[in-house]
């Protein structure tokens, strides 16, 4: 039996992504806006499924590459939701700024 196997690189902090200025500035909205509500999650609307995915797709590599320190992009389950809204949480990726317990490692 044949598998085809696709591999596409991850991107990474040294990996150069074009992501639009409008996704930047709806991923830093939403991040201020959850940073200061602890607790929260964002709800978000799309015209359509496949704007949904891009957005998803292009904030997730924001949020890896992102030069102020990266961002852990959640996803929440949606299971009742039209496949064009999301729920997701955005928080300090502590891990990979180095940050563990407010101090530097």
């Amino acid at each position: 039996m044949a598998v085809k196997i696709t591999v596409r690189p991850a991107p990474s902090s040294a990996t150069v992504i074009d992501v639009p200025d409008e996704v930047k500035k709806d991923v830093e909205a939403t991040y201020r806006s959850l940073a200061a509500n602890p607790g929260t999650e964002a709800h978000l609307a799309f015209k359509d499924q496949d704007e949904r995915l891009l957005w998803t797709r292009q904030a997730r590599a924001y949020c890896q590459t992102r030069e102020a320190g990266a961002l852990r992009f959640r996803q929440l389950p949606s299971k009742n939701l039209p496949n064009n809204e999301m729920r997701l949480q955005i928080t300090a990726d502590l891990e990979a700024n180095g940050a563990r317990k407010g101090r530097k490692s």
